[in-house]
Parts: structure tokens; C-alpha cells; sequence
């Protein structure tokens, strides 16, 4: 069994900000045969401005403690993408009096705090003896465990057991494999006759076996 976990966060902005005096506009200007300095008291200010703040948190714990496990695996990432642009001005051929400032002032933040965790654990492979073995107890613990391989384009997972764990059997003639699958999380996952967040529906918890997928009797020749 894989256990994969994965979060994320994301930003994207786009933004155009401006303050402008247009082409050829007139501020402040006197009327004919008026004193053409403005007045003391005015000033002019063209001023654009914007703020960009993302924060983001993701956060990844992937544990797989199934009895047979390939492995687990668990990510998490933040992606900010920010195209801002702030703009001021005064246009061409503009005429702009003033006795005190004339400002034009174009003022931009982004901000960005990100941060992201990732945990991943998971367990190996165990094996039991038939001795003590029941319909509620696996059997007897018992070393060394099966090795797997995967391979991926051919859709298999590989269980090898070592002779050493068979008994010290002086042939495996006559012997017959029964494969079965059902999920593991800490124990065998509950069985009930309707399907629950943390339960497969479909069986009498009373009777029926925990076997999701199983294999024809195999004999050995």
C-alpha cells in the first residue's frame, strides 16, 4: 500500500496602477491678465500606489503504518506568481503650476511570507507462522520478512519471500499460494454493510472475510 499526501497554496496578480495628469491638461493655470504664478497655497500631487500581500501555509504528513507497504510519500509547496505595476506621471505638453510642491510619486509593495512542511513515514513488510493463527490474529511473528519490488510500467508489486522464512521446507512441490488484499491503517480496516469514512461497505462484519482482492489457489508443481 502507498500512502500519498499533498497541499498547497497558491497566488497569482496581475495589476496596473496609475495616477496621471493626461496630455496637454492645464492645472492651475490664471485667467488672462491675472498674476500667472499660482497661489502659495497650492501644490500639486500625482501620487499611485499599491500593496500585494500573500501568505501562504501548506502543510504535508503522510504515515502509512500498514503491515505490507510499499511506502509513503507526502509534499506540500507554495507558489506566489505577482506581476504588479504602479505607475505616475504627467503627460506630454501638461502645464502644471504650483507656488509650493509639485510631487509625482508612484509607490509599490509585495509582501510574501510562505511557508511550507512536509513529513513522511511509512512501515515495512511483516510476517506470521500459521501457529496461533484465527480469524482475529495473524499468527506468530516470524523473521525474515518478504522483500518488494515495484514496477510501475508493468503494474506489479513483487513479494519475495526468503527460504529461510518457509520452514526450512526441502521443497516447494505441493505447496499452494492463496493471495488476498484488504486495507490496513492501524489495523484491518472495519467491514460493515453500508460504506463509511473509515469503513468498506458491502459485508457482514459478523461473517463475511476481509478480502478485497484474491488470487485463484495456486499449486506449486
Amino acid at each position: 500500500m502507498l500512502a500519498v499526501q499533498a497541499s498547497a497554496g497558491a497566488a497569482v496578480s496581475s495589476n496596473l496602477t496609475q495616477a496621471f495628469v493626461g496630455a496637454n491638461a492645464k492645472l492651475n493655470q490664471p485667467p488672462t491678465g491675472f498674476d500667472p504664478v499660482a497661489s502659495i497655497n497650492q501644490s500639486v500631487s500625482v501620487t499611485s500606489g499599491s500593496d500585494t500581500f500573500f501568505q501562504g501555509l501548506a502543510g504535508g504528513a503522510a504515515y502509512n503504518p500498514s503491515a505490507i507497504a510499499i511506502g509513503a510519500v507526502g509534499g506540500a509547496f507554495n507558489v506566489g506568481l505577482l506581476q504588479n505595476t504602479t505607475l505616475a506621471s504627467i503627460g506630454t505638453d501638461a502645464r502644471v503650476r504650483a507656488k509650493g510642491d509639485v510631487k509625482v510619486q508612484a509607490n509599490a509593495a509585495e509582501n510574501v511570507l510562505a511557508f511550507s512542511a512536509a513529513v513522511a513515514a511509512g512501515k515495512g513488510t511483516n510476517l506470521f507462522s500459521a501457529e496461533g493463527a484465527s480469524a482475529t490474529h495473524e499468527g506468530t511473528p516470524t523473521a525474515p520478512a518478504a522483500t518488494i519490488s515495484v514496477d510501475r510500467d508493468a503494474r506489479r508489486v513483487s513479494f519475495v519471500l526468503p527460504a529461510a522464512a518457509l520452514g526450512g521446507l526441502p521443497s516447494l512441490a505441493g505447496v499452494k499460494v492463496y493471495v488476498t488484499t484488504w486495507d490496513y491503517d492501524g489495523g484491518y480496516r472495519a467491514l460493515a454493510a453500508l460504506a463509511a469514512p473509515y469503513s468498506v461497505g458491502g459485508g457482514d462484519p459478523a461473517s463475511d472475510p476481509k478480502v478485497m482482492d484474491d488470487s485463484a489457489v495456486i499449486l506449486l508443481p
